[in-house]
């Protein structure tokens, strides 16, 4: 519905209901030609509710009148029916006097006319499978091989998203060991010294993960999550999945987590996965300058469902081999991720996520750092090799426990309810307030600066 209107140039309008009549049940809409001004107008009907178009060579005046007329069970609306209400909020007003930063859970959101001009610049895809009658005939007849080609992508998809994922685990570590390092060799003599060498190496760290984002691929900055989640659900995004960002993400995720600073690769691993399912489906790439390079290979793979699909599969196997869960990965982008789901590749997904933890294990259990674990000879692993968070500690436990457990909860969801609305808030009042995109490569090391001196 929202994309249905956002085409509409008289911008997004919302339906909205008297609370007092929020029990009756409301009559859908669908559309009927009028016969005066040519436009189709709605009326009661169980269909297209969710897919008005607007047909009509008639003047911007009287697609107005049109809009006051609406029609509910063939009778003009008054304000205790069904009305349409543009939203009224002017951009400039502040965040407290638009009442936007405190709606409860079942408030419906209004977009603002900068929210909707902004909305209009992305593009937004269906992903149905081809109906025609050729296709059915040509997908009938194919070969058994088309399937085991499918599956050894898969696999090959599986595998590049474990190493992946145990490289830049290991040079996370391998950064991690040089702070280290510096605390067990200057801690003893010089604490100044010391801390300066901390917040100097954590600033330039972060000098390098930021700049790449600023200078070559913009489109990596951030976790790269909600990107995923907007293409898995309809809307496209220019570059998020080209081989540059890949890179750019890589690098920096790498630099931002051995800052020490408290973000994790997590949320970059799922986009950095998500990029290879893209780029290893299609077999191509535009950034590097080649096409695919076996067409008759990659033939089942090239549509917008089939793509879809792997990169669904590679936010799975990204979150299963970040975390050692399989199953957590299934679920994740079945809850999480992607709106809709097809039943059919849930064991394709789980082939994915199992092959990328197990590649991810074995190397994790054979290699520490950059180094082969001593003692280690194949096929055996030594016990805690295979274990991503390690207790090797067994506590004494009280039943009173649960008291401080009760205050720490309480407290903390209430320090994080107020953390999410004030970052929200900030963020609404910088992207008002600022002419143009934020300068994050300027404040870049001023984080690590502030938690360095913390």
């Amino acid at each position: 519905f929202f994309f249905a209107r956002c085409a509409d140039p008289r911008g997004v309008a919302m339906y909205q209901r008297p609370r007092s009549q929020s029990a009756a049940p409301a009559p859908m809409l669908a559309a009927e030609e009028d016969e005066g001004t040519g436009l189709v107008r709605p009326c009661a009907s169980e269909d297209n509710i969710l897919n008005l178009e607007w047909q009509s060579e008639a003047t911007a005046e009287e697609a107005q009148v049109l809009d006051e007329e609406f029609l509910y069970e063939g009778e003009p609306m008054d304000d205790n029916q069904y009305f349409m209400e543009e939203d009224s909020a002017k951009d400039e007003e502040p965040l407290p006097d638009s009442h936007r930063d405190l709606h409860s859970s079942g408030t419906v959101h209004r977009f603002t006319r900068k929210e909707r001009q902004k909305m209009k610049g992305f593009e937004a895809i269906d992903y149905h499978e081809p109906v025609s009658k050729a296709y059915k005939e040509y997908h009938a007849k194919s070969p058994p091989r088309n399937m085991a080609v499918l599956w050894l992508v898969l696999a090959l998809l599986a595998v590049i998203i474990g190493v992946t994922t145990f490289c830049i685990r290991n040079t996370i570590q391998y950064l991690e060991e040089g702070r280290l390092d510096i605390l067990r060799t200057h801690m003893r003599h010089n604490y100044l010294h010391c801390g300066v060498l901390l917040i100097g190496r954590s600033m330039g760290l972060a000098f390098l993960a930021a700049l790449p984002c600023v200078v070559l691929a913009p489109s990596a900055s951030g976790s790269g999550l909600p990107e995923v989640m907007g293409y898995l659900n309809g809307v496209l995004l220019p570059r998020i999945f080209n081989v540059r960002t890949l890179l750019v993400k890589m690098w920096s995720v790498v630099f931002a987590v051995a800052t020490g600073l408290p973000v994790g690769p997590e949320g970059p691993l799922i986009h950095i996965a998500a990029a290879l399912g893209a780029g290893v489906s299609q077999g191509r790439s535009r950034t590097l300058g080649f096409g695919t390079l076996w067409p008759k290979l990659f033939v089942e793979l090239q549509s917008h469902r089939a793509q879809h699909d792997f990169i669904t599969a590679g936010c799975a196997a990204g979150v299963a081999s970040a975390f050692g869960a399989p199953i957590g990965g299934l679920l994740f982008v079945m809850e999480e991720i992607s709106s809709w789901w097809d039943p059919s590749v849930s064991w394709r997904i789980f082939f994915c996520c199992l092959l990328a933890v197990y590649t991810s294990t074995v190397l994790t259990a054979y290699f520490e750092g950059w180094h082969l674990v001593e003692g280690q000879r194949f096929p055996w692993v030594a016990p805690g090799r295979t274990i991503l968070f390690e207790v090797n500690q067994t506590p004494h436990l009280n039943m009173l426990m649960w008291v401080p457990a009760v205050g720490v909860g309480l407290v903390t969801g209430c320090a994080g309810s107020v953390f999410t609305w004030l970052n929200l808030k900030m963020a609404r009042d910088r992207g008002r307030r600022l002419p143009g995109p934020p300068p994050n490569f300027p404040g870049a090391p001023v984080g690590p600066a502030v938690v360095g001196v913390l």
